[in-house]
C-alpha cells in the first residue's frame, strides 16, 4: 500500500473515531420560546397520562379498608379530625404540627390531608358505618395522577423531548410497584412527597432559568414547596443534597459561589431549621422509641436498595409490604451493576447527568434505610411504594443510557415497544390492584405470598372474625401459632373468638398463654380477668384487672367490668372509682350510672350497719341520682327502675315507689318477685 493510501486510511480512521467520541447534543436546558404547537402537544400528553392513571385506578374509590394502618387514619382518628377541622383556629393547626404519626414519624401535612378527607367523608358521630371511605381513595387517586403529570412536566423542564417525558410519565402512572400508593389509603405519603419534591425541582429550574426580577418571584414558591415536602415526609431533608447534585452535575454549574447558589442554599437552610425545630419539639414528647435507628437499621435494611431497584425492571411477586427474598435481591444487584457499568462504559453517555439521576435514587433512598420499625421481622422488610420518588432518578439514568445508545424515541419502533411495555405494566397493575379491594383479599395475599409467616394468618383471621366466620378465624389463628408460637396476638384473638362463643375455659386457656408472653399487655390481662370473673373467681381476676386499670387509656367499657369485679368483692369505693373513670369518657353510659348506683347503695347499707347514718343517707341519695341518670340516658335500663322501687319502699316513700313501678311498666320492663311483693304491701298490684 502506498504512503498516500496509508495516509488516507489513517485520516478516515481518525475521522470515524472522532465521530464516535463526538458528544450527543444535550437536552436543551434553556427555556424554549413559546410555541402553540408545543403547548398543544404538552396538553395532549398530560391528558393521556392523567386519563391513563385515572381509568386504571378509578374503581379503587369503591374499595373497602384493608385494616393495615388505613383503619387508624379513617376510623381511629375520625373524631379527632372532625374536632380539628377549623383552618382559622391556630390551635387546630398547631395540633397537627406538634405531634407525630406512629411513634416518631413527623408528617403534619399528611395528617392534615386525612383531616380534610375526614371532614368530607365522615358524618356526625364518626361511627364506622357512617364513613364514606371513597373520599380517602379519591385523594389517593388525585395525588397519583398529579405525580404522574408532574413527572412529564419535570422532564420537559430539564430539557427532554415530549416523547421521552410522555413515555416516562406513563411508565410511572401505570407501574405496578406504585399500585399500593394509588389503591391503598396508607400508601398516600409517597405520592404526596413525590408531588411536592417535583414541584420543588420545577420551581428550582425556573429560579435558575428566569432572569431578574422573575427569578425572585419564583423563589418564595420554591421554598414553600420545599417546606411542604419537609412537613409531608422526612426524606425531603435530603433534598438540598439532591439539589446540589442537580446544580453541579445536571446543570454543570462551574461557579461554586454564584449569588443564586448562595441565596437558594440560605433559603434551604432557614426552611430546614424551621422544620427541624418543629420536628424536635414534636418528637421530644415521645417517651420511648422502640424503632431501630441509624447504622443498626442500615445493616438490616440494605437489601431494600436492590430489591426496589430490581422490581422497577422485573415487577414480580408484588405485595405492598414485602419481605427480602434472595431472588429479588439478586435481580436488583444485577440491574444495579448493569446501570453502573453502563454509566461508566457506554460511549458518549453524559456521565454528569446520569450520576445526578443515580444520586437522586440513592440520596432519597438513604432515609428509608435509617429506620427499622420495631417488631416487623414476622411481617415485612420494606414497602414497595417507597420506590415512588426514587423511580424518577432511575428514569433520568435510563434516559441518558438510551440516548447514549442512540435510541430515538420518535421512531415508530421505539414508540411501539414503549407502548407494549406500558400496556403490559398497566395490565399487571390492573390485576394487582384487586388485592386492595378489602381486608380479606389484602391479607389473603399476604398468606399466599408468605405462608411461613404468622402475621398474615393473624390479620386474615381478624377479617373472618369480623364477618362472624369464627371457625375459619380459629383455623387461621392456630396455623399462625404453628408458625410463631411466641406471637401473643394470635392467642389473644383466639381468646376473643371463644369469648364470643361463650366458651370460657378456652378463653382462659388462650388468654393465659397471651399473658405469659406479655405480662403487662392490657388486652391479654383483660380477657384473662374476664374469664375468671365469669367463672366466679373474683379474687383471682383482681390482679389482672388491676393491670388493665393501670394501663387503660382507650377503652372505658373495661372500667365498667373492673368496677363490677370490685363490687362483687365488696370493695365499693374502688368500684365507684372505676365507674367514674368510665363515665369520664362515656358520660351518658346508662350501665355505668346504674352499676355505680348499686355500689353507692351497698356502701350506704354498710355504713348504716356501722352506725354512720349521715354518710349512709348521702350515699343513698347518690345511688338514687345514679339510677335516675341511667334511666334518662337509656329508658330501658330496667334494673335502675327496680332499684328505685325497692329503695323508695324501704324508705317508706310509697308514692315514689309506685311512681317508678308505673314508669317501669310503661317502659316495658318486668318487675321481679321481691319488688312485686313490696308493691303489693302498699296496695299496688304490678
Amino acid at each position: 500500500m502506498s504512503k498516500k493510501k496509508k495516509k488516507l486510511a489513517e485520516e478516515a480512521k481518525n475521522k470515524k473515531r472522532k465521530a464516535l467520541l463526538k458528544p450527543i447534543p444535550e437536552p436543551a436546558f434553556k427555556e424554549e420560546k413559546f410555541n402553540p404547537k408545543n403547548l398543544m402537544i404538552s396538553i395532549g400528553a398530560l391528558l393521556i397520562i392523567g386519563l391513563s392513571a385515572y381509568f386504571l385506578y378509578a374503581d379503587t374509590a369503591d374499595y373497602d379498608m384493608v385494616f393495615c394502618d388505613d383503619n387508624i387514619f379513617v376510623i381511629d382518628k375520625a373524631a379527632e379530625h372532625k374536632a380539628l377541622d377549623d383552618w382559622t383556629n391556630p390551635e387546630h393547626i398547631k395540633h397537627y404540627f406538634s405531634g407525630t404519626i406512629g411513634v416518631s414519624y413527623y408528617r403534619p401535612i399528611l395528617s392534615m390531608s386525612f383531616m380534610m378527607d375526614a371532614n368530607r367523608g365522615i358524618n356526625e358521630g364518626c361511627k364506622p358505618n357512617e364513613i364514606d371511605e371513597s373520599v380517602f381513595h379519591e385523594t389517593n387517586i388525585f395525588f397519583h395522577i398529579l405525580a404522574s403529570c408532574l413527572v412529564f412536566i419535570f422532564l420537559r423542564k430539564i430539557g427532554y423531548s415530549h416523547a421521552v417525558a410522555g413515555i416516562f410519565g406513563l411508565l410511572l402512572a401505570v407501574h405496578p410497584v406504585l399500585t399500593p400508593a394509588a389503591a391503598w389509603i396508607s400508601g398516600r405519603n409517597d405520592s404526596m412527597i413525590t408531588v411536592f419534591i417535583l414541584l420543588t425541582f420545577i420551581s428550582l429550574v425556573y429560579f435558575y432559568r428566569l432572569k431578574s426580577p422573575w427569578s425572585w418571584v419564583v423563589l418564595p414558591f420554591h421554598l414553600i414547596f420545599f417546606a411542604a415536602s419537609l412537613f409531608t415526609k422526612e426524606i425531603a431533608a435530603f433534598f438540598p443534597f439532591v439539589g446540589f447534585a442537580f446544580i453541579f452535575l445536571f446543570m454543570k454549574s462551574k461557579k461554586l459561589f454564584d449569588p443564586k447558589h448562595i441565596i437558594v442554599t440560605s433559603g434551604w437552610l432557614i426552611t430546614g431549621l424551621i422544620w427541624f425545630s418543629y420536628r424536635l419539639e414534636a418528637i421530644s414528647k415521645i417517651t420511648s422509641n422502640p424503632d431501630t435507628m441509624g447504622w443498626d437499621a442500615i445493616v438490616e435494611n440494605w437489601p431494600t436498595v436492590f430489591t426496589l431497584f430490581g422490581k422497577l425492571f422485573v415487577p414480580y411477586k408484588m405485595i405492598a409490604l414485602s419481605t427480602f427474598e434472595m431472588s429479588s435481591i439478586i435481580i436488583g444487584i444485577v440491574f444495579f451493576i448493569a446501570f453502573i457499568v453502563a454509566m461508566i462504559k457506554v460511549p458518549k453517555i453524559d456521565k454528569y447527568r446520569a450520576w445526578f439521576g443515580m444520586s437522586w435514587f440513592l440520596l432519597f433512598m438513604l432515609p428509608t434505610l435509617l429506620v427499622r420499625i420495631d417488631k416487623v421481622s414476622d411481617f415485612f422488610d420494606y414497602a414497595e411504594h417507597r420506590a415512588y420518588l426514587m423511580m424518577v432518578g432511575i428514569f433520568i439514568v435510563l434516559i441518558e443510557i438510551l440516548r447514549a445508545l442512540k435510541v430515538d424515541f420518535k421512531k415508530p419502533l421505539t414508540l411501539i415497544i414503549s407502548a407494549l411495555l406500558i400496556v403490559s405494566l398497566a395490565y399487571q397493575s390492573y390485576g394487582y390492584k384487586a388485592h386492595f379491594q378489602g381486608r380479606q383479599k389484602f391479607w389473603q395475599r399476604m398468606v399466599d405470598m408468605y405462608p411461613y409467616k404468622s402475621r398474615g394468618y393473624l390479620d386474615l383471621g381478624k377479617a373472618y372474625f369480623m364477618i362472624n366466620n369464627t371457625e375459619k378465624a380459629k383455623e387461621l389463628y392456630k396455623l399462625g401459632i404453628e408458625r410463631n408460637p411466641n406471637n401473643k396476638n394470635l392467642y389473644l384473638d383466639l381468646a376473643a373468638v371463644f369469648m364470643k362463643e361463650k366458651k370460657v375455659d378456652s378463653v382462659y386457656f388462650y388468654a393465659k398463654h397471651a399473658v405469659s408472653l406479655a405480662p403487662q399487655d392490657q388486652s391479654s390481662n383483660y380477657y384473662l380477668a374476664k374469664s375468671l370473673f365469669i367463672m366466679g373467681k373474683y379474687k383471682e381476676a383482681k390482679p389482672y384487672y388491676d393491670v388493665v386499670a393501670n394501663r387503660n387509656r382507650k377503652w372505658p367499657y373495661q372500667f365498667i367490668d373492673i368496677g363490677l369485679n370490685y363490687f362483687r368483692l365488696g370493695e365499693y369505693d374502688t368500684a365507684i372509682k372505676m365507674y367514674q373513670r368510665a363515665l369520664a369518657k362515656l358520660p351518658k353510659n346508662a350501665l355505668a350510672h346504674s352499676n355505680m348506683g348499686a355500689a353507692y347503695a351497698y356502701k350506704a347499707r354498710q355504713q348504716a350497719q356501722d352506725g354512720d347514718l349521715a354518710s349512709a343517707k348521702t350515699n343513698f341519695n347518690n345511688a338514687t341520682i345514679c339510677w335516675q341518670n341511667a334511666i334518662v340516658y337509656n329508658p330501658k335500663t330496667y334494673d335502675s327502675y327496680v332499684n328505685l322501687i325497692r329503695f323508695s319502699l324501704y324508705q317508706k316513700q310509697n308514692e315514689e315507689g309506685i311512681k317508678w313501678a308505673k314508669k317501669l311498666k310503661a317502659a316495658g320492663g318486668k318487675c321481679p318477685k321481691d319488688a312485686r311483693a313490696l308493691l303489693a304491701k302498699v296496695g299496688y298490684i304490678y
